[in-house]
């Protein structure tokens, strides 16, 4: 699946440059043209940094609130499939630590499919939720200039999607792979056989590979 038909589908967006460090609450910057960006030009890194730089939170709270969004509960997602399937082109694409550490050892060309699977995820909640539109609406009340001009036109992350990352290969290249495997220091935590083929499942190490995004400018909470 590439990622057009993934946005279509599950209306969601793949994350282009995944990390642990991606919480709920980042901000995104979604071009007309293009792959959403985590990284633009005077855009502040979470909704909170902004309330942060403007004034209207100190450093106490920025924390508290941070720390907050950093333990929301991971829980099963609700998908009708359990599983998400990518083409490896669009796989490699997404740049997921994960990924690369096998595609520095092994060939990812070989892999016969590809998917995330056990499908997990993190929501803001209502609370959040209402926190943060209360403090947009103080925003836009005494300080228009910092969210016009800096949070307006960006999106914020409201719910992450985490999944196994399992491949399908040839058996003939299992020991390829296998060897491969300890080098790139990924966990292991199942694997299939068949007479022709071997399915792999490795541990997703808390790495989110999609995200919901919602307009800052429409946000309701």
């Amino acid at each position: 699946m590439e990622i057009k038909k993934f946005r279509r589908q599950y209306d969601l967006e793949l994350i282009p440059a995944s990390q642990e460090n991606i919480i709920i609450g980042t901000l995104v910057w979604d071009p007309l043209f293009g792959k959403p960006q985590l990284d633009h030009n005077g855009m502040p890194e979470n909704i909170y940094n902004a309330f942060l730089d403007a004034n209207i939170m100190d450093q106490t709270e920025w924390k508290s609130s941070l720390d907050a969004l950093r333990t929301t509960a991971l829980v099963e997602a609700h998908f009708a499939e359990r599983t998400v399937e990518l083409d490896t082109e669009t796989a490699i694409a997404l740049e997921n630590p994960q990924i690369g550490k096998l595609s520095s050892q092994f060939n990812l060309g070989l892999v016969r499919k590809f998917t995330f699977g056990d499908l997990q995820a993190r929501a803001m909640d209502n609370l959040q939720r209402v926190r943060i539109d209360s403090l947009l609406e103080l925003l836009k009340k005494n300080n228009w200039d910092d969210y016009d001009g800096n949070i307006r036109r960006v999106f914020l992350i409201t719910e992450l999607y985490y999944g196994r990352i399992k491949i399908v290969i040839d058996t003939q290249v299992k020991a390829e792979l296998e060897a491969a495997i300890p080098k790139a220091n990924l966990e292991l935590t199942s694997k299939t056989e068949s007479e022709l083929s071997t399915e792999y499942t490795f541990s997703h190490k808390n790495v989110p590979f999609a995200m919901r995004i919602e307009k800052v400018k429409g946000f309701n909470g």
